[in-house]
C-alpha cells in the first residue's frame, strides 16, 4: 500500500499488523514510489481511491504494473471528455479500457490493462498529474508522443 499522509499510513500498517497480513506500507507519494525499481512493473493490480480525474489515476498506477495487470479505476460519473481524457492519456501510458461496470448510484469501475510498458517520464513529479491531467482539455494526442 502506497499513504502519502504519514498519520493515514501509520493507520493503515497498524491494521495490516492486527490482522495479519502480508501487506508493506509504504509512508510515501506514488509519484516517488513508482520510481523505486523493486516495484515499477511489479504488479498484476493496481487501485487508488479519492485521487482525481480517472487520467491522473492511470498515470499513477500503470507504471505499478506488470504488462497484462489490470487497474481497477473507481469513479464517480464520467463524462465523454473524461473517457477521451483517459483514453489520450492511454496510449501515451501503455494501457487500454477492458471494461466499465455500473454500481448504481452515478458509480462505476473502470477495468484498464496494462499492454505495454509505461514511458520511464511516468508519472511526473509529485503533484504534476492532479494538476495537468494526461489528455486534458485543450491537449492534442501528439503532445505526449
Amino acid at each position: 500500500m502506497v499513504e502519502s499522509t504519514t498519520k493515514k499510513a501509520a493507520f493503515l500498517r497498524e491494521v495490516v499488523g492486527e490482522l495479519g497480513l502480508d501487506t508493506v506500507v509504504l509512508p510515501e507519494r506514488a509519484e516517488v514510489a513508482a520510481r523505486r525499481h523493486e516495484l515499477r512493473g511489479s504488479y498484476a493490480t493496481a487501485s487508488a481511491r479519492a485521487v482525481g480525474a480517472p487520467s491522473t489515476v492511470a498515470e499513477l498506477t500503470l507504471p505499478f504494473l506488470k504488462v497484462g495487470g489490470q487497474a481497477i479505476l473507481q469513479r464517480g460519473g464520467m463524462n465523454d471528455a473524461d473517457r477521451a481524457a483517459l483514453e489520450d492519456a492511454l496510449l501515451v501510458l501503455g494501457g487500454k479500457v477492458i471494461g466499465e461496470h455500473a454500481l448504481g448510484a452515478d458509480r462505476r469501475i473502470v477495468l484498464v490493462e496494462k499492454t505495454g510498458p509505461t514511458p520511464e517520464r511516468f508519472p511526473r513529479r509529485a503533484g504534476i498529474p492532479a494538476k495537468r491531467p494526461l489528455g486534458g482539455a485543450g491537449v492534442s494526442r501528439e503532445t505526449y508522443r
